[in-house]
């Protein structure tokens, strides 16, 4: 690769193998990843921040593998050390957490040289034919391109089969579809994403519009969604793909920095996006999610009460910028530590 990479795929994580099992995902995406930018031939970087690292523990260069004969493809490691990380733990206006999402995303999006940049989360598997639709460098400046979801359970990726043989293994392990406004949990093995996708659109459809007939749906007891900003735009999981060109995230100053939560800021995101005029484009193709244990939980009854407030958040937000026609820019000029000198290493390269 010479010149400007057509692709910056940004990623972040630490040495604490979050999940139990962070390390061996994250092989996993790196593996996958590069396979693929390799295969078609895609001029990319891939950036992974290095967020607050332990100090007496391995770190993440010591423990992943990278070939060595990459001809389209760099690997960055951006280093945030402790002390940096320490300057945001203010509990009035975030959860102290070990690792801030979108402050490291916003570092490795503010470095990143690609044309078109993919904020991503490093536990995924990107299906080929995105890659191969973006190796064609045909990607839209005026749209945002975001993804649906195939969540998979544990079982040991052998990447040395071919891809047929591989998608039968994720789908035989697929438990679960995120797609436009609805986590549906796979019912049995004949049930596809598409099929999912086609009903959700039509549930959306519906419960989008009944808002329109409030006072008949009230009459008949049909239910009404206010909160339908989910069902509008494809904020679902937006933090695991968010594709743009990179004049755009530096329009919308990156991924808002000061939410309390990380969960929702993404969904946020996604509403400033739209509310730019850009056109959102859902590829056709999954990816899919390799499942483990999360910090943060909302599953019913044991929802912690501030991830519904920042839900609650995204919505008051999003009915702000839906009125205005416009989003709200939170972050300023310094977004993504743009002043900062930190340390980077290329630990794979052309």
């Amino acid at each position: 690769m010479t010149g400007q990479p057509y692709l910056s795929m940004v990623m972040v994580g630490r040495n604490d193998n979050y999940g139990e099992d962070f390390n061996y995902r994250l092989q996993n995406c790196l593996t996958w990843t590069i396979k693929n930018t390799e295969k078609y031939g895609i001029p990319s970087e891939i950036i992974f921040v290095n967020y607050n690292p332990i100090t007496d523990q391995p770190s993440l260069q010591q423990v992943l593998k990278f070939p060595n004969d990459l001809k389209h493809t760099r690997v960055r490691l951006i280093t945030v050390p402790k002390n940096i990380h320490k300057e945001f733990c203010d509990p009035a206006v975030r959860r102290k957490v070990p690792l801030f999402e979108y402050i490291a995303k916003n570092i490795g999006i503010r470095r990143a040289t690609g044309e078109f940049i993919l904020s991503a989360n490093p536990d995924i598997l990107i299906h080929p034919r995105i890659f191969e639709a973006i190796s064609k460098q045909q990607l839209k400046k005026q749209t945002y391109y975001r993804s649906d979801r195939c969540d998979f359970s544990k079982f040991n990726l052998d990447f040395s089969l071919t891809d047929d043989q591989i998608f039968a293994q994720l789908n035989e392990h697929t438990f679960k579809f995120v797609v436009k406004g609805k986590n549906h949990i796979r019912k049995d093995q004949n049930e596809t994403l598409g099929s999912v996708r086609f009903r959700t659109r039509i549930r959306n459809f519906k419960n989008r519009n009944m808002i329109r007939i409030e006072k008949i749906a009230n009459y008949f007891s049909w239910p009404v969604i206010y909160d339908y900003l989910s069902l509008k735009y494809h904020t679902n999981c937006g933090g695991d793909f968010m594709l743009m060109h990179r004049s755009h995230w530096y329009d919308l100053n990156g991924h808002p920095e000061n939410t309390y939560l990380a969960i929702h800021t993404d969904a946020l995101f996604v509403i400033m996006a739209a509310m730019s005029g850009y056109k959102e484009v859902c590829f056709s193709d999954p990816i899919y999610h390799q499942d483990h244990e999360r910090r943060y939980r909302h599953d019913g009854d044991i929802e912690d009460p501030d991830i519904r407030e920042m839900f609650n958040y995204m919505n008051r937000e999003g009915s702000k910028m839906e009125k205005t026609h416009s989003p709200i820019i939170y972050n300023d000029e310094n977004w993504g530590c743009s002043k900062l000198k930190l340390e980077e290493t290329v630990i794979a390269c052309l």
